[in-house]
């Protein structure tokens, strides 16, 4: 397939009673610096009792609805069906993107990939909580060398052209967490070039301790059920065991090094131990029915 040398660009937001954030992040998408002419921007609302509708009609933006369940998969792949543009950039309403964000990672494409995974900036509160700090170093770590060497896309930032989703199939639609990586990989073992824009930025806010736990125990599960399917209980038992092992505090003491901010460090005892927290949950997800 040919390439457009002025592509347009379809984004496609999910949003479940996120109205607050969808705000800052439609507010960001209508300010880009790429000309407004040459993108869309589709919101498709899953299932939202809040005010999302009244924020997305101050904006010129698509509103599609999802009600069949409750899971950002299925509703972004509903919104990169529906998308006009041969270019899909995929955001979350919780993130705002910087003001070159399209600009930039469409930039990426055009440069040769044929997905983008863009950096996160992790917002925290001035408490900077022990959870937040945690979820700084964990999560959201898109840069190849610190995720095994392997270029990964998040679909809170991601650029990829619609027909890569239309060779390969669109996202698994059964879990809640996981299906990105694993879109990734697909990806990577057809021969397509995933790579990373660290200049790609957006911003997202970090979990407390009580949604982080949730989330952990989550992706232990779709973990289970994307990876290890169709390995045996056994096999199972050995993952998760292996995932509930603290980490080494110096393995922590590296973490905060390579991606802390100031005040990380006085902290480290506390974080060493939500990050084990983190991991049993991890671990239960796995072990779990």
């Amino acid at each position: 397939m040919s390439k457009d040398s002025n592509p347009f660009i379809s984004v496609v937001i999910p949003n479940h009673n996120n109205a607050e954030r969808l705000d800052l992040c439609l507010k960001s998408l209508f300010n880009q610096t790429l000309s407004d002419h040459r993108y869309e921007v589709i919101v498709i609302d899953n299932n939202s009792t809040d005010h999302s509708h009244e924020i997305i009609s101050r904006y010129p933006a698509t509103l599609l609805e999802y009600k069949s369940k409750n899971n950002p998969y299925p509703v972004r792949n509903y919104g990169i069906r529906q998308a006009r543009g041969p270019v899909i950039a995929l955001t979350d309403a919780k993130c705002i993107p910087a003001a070159d964000w399209l600009e930039c990672g469409l930039r990426r494409l055009e440069e040769g990939a044929d997905m983008v995974g863009g950096r996160f900036n992790i917002e925290m509160s001035p408490e900077q909580t022990t959870a937040e700090m945690t979820y700084a170093l964990i999560h959201l770590v898109v840069d190849p060398k610190h995720y095994d060497n392997t270029p990964v896309a998040l679909t809170g930032n991601l650029f990829a052209y619609k027909s890569l989703f239309e060779e390969l199939g669109y996202y698994q639609e059964e879990e809640r967490s996981g299906a990105d990586v694993e879109f990734s990989q697909r990806v990577l073992a057809a021969g397509k070039k995933v790579v990373y824009g660290p200049e790609v930025l957006a911003s997202y806010p970090a979990k407390q301790k009580g949604a982080l736990l949730n989330s952990a125990f989550r992706d232990g599960k779709s973990y289970k059920n994307i990876w290890l399917k169709n390995h045996s209980s056994f096999r199972r038992w050995i993952f998760g065991l292996r995932a509930a092992f603290p980490l080494w505090p110096s393995t922590v003491h590296k973490l905060i090094d390579q991606r802390g901010q100031p005040g990380f460090h006085e902290k480290r005892l506390q974080i060493w131990w939500m990050i084990w927290r983190v991991r049993l949950n991890h671990a239960r997800g796995i072990l779990s029915n």
